[in-house]
């Protein structure tokens, strides 16, 4: 339990000033973590679990890369590094998030690797922190006119 509380600190902080609704992908004790802090968290996993039952935030049963989200209708969206091929679910997570919103994986892994990741979904005024031995990356999308 530590982890996630290491990791929900590292994320309320680069979620800090999103203003809305935040999407947790493949977590339910992170998102659970993040509604004690405050966050208006839905919780979105594949199967369904008492983890996911507890949460104590609104939960949905949904795969990864096909999310129950209007495109541009969340604030931010966070995700765990394993919740499917999350690699190529940027797309499909990036859509799900307005202009100007955040996405933020937590992963094991070389920070370097998760910040050319990031920079080749797309993503803008990329941070990483340090979570235990995760890394949280996170960054803004930027949505360009048709």
């Amino acid at each position: 339990m530590w982890f996630v509380n290491r990791a929900a600190a590292a994320v309320a902080e680069a979620l800090a000033g999103s203003g809305g609704p935040v999407v947790v992908v493949g977590a339910p004790r992170l998102a659970r973590a993040l509604a004690r802090a405050g966050l208006p968290v839905v919780a979105v996993a594949e199967a369904r679990s008492r983890r996911l039952q507890r949460c104590g935030a609104p939960a949905v049963r949904a795969r990864a890369g096909a999310l129950p989200v209007a495109p541009g209708r969340a604030a931010a969206l966070v995700a765990a590094a394993g919740t499917g091929d999350w690699r190529a679910c940027a797309g499909e997570w990036a859509a799900a998030v307005r202009d100007e919103g955040r996405i933020v994986v937590v992963a094991r892994g070389a920070a370097e690797d998760l910040a050319a990741w990031a920079l080749a979904a797309g993503w803008m005024a990329i941070e990483q922190r340090a979570a235990g031995g995760a890394v949280v990356t996170s960054g803004r999308v930027c949505v360009l006119p048709a």
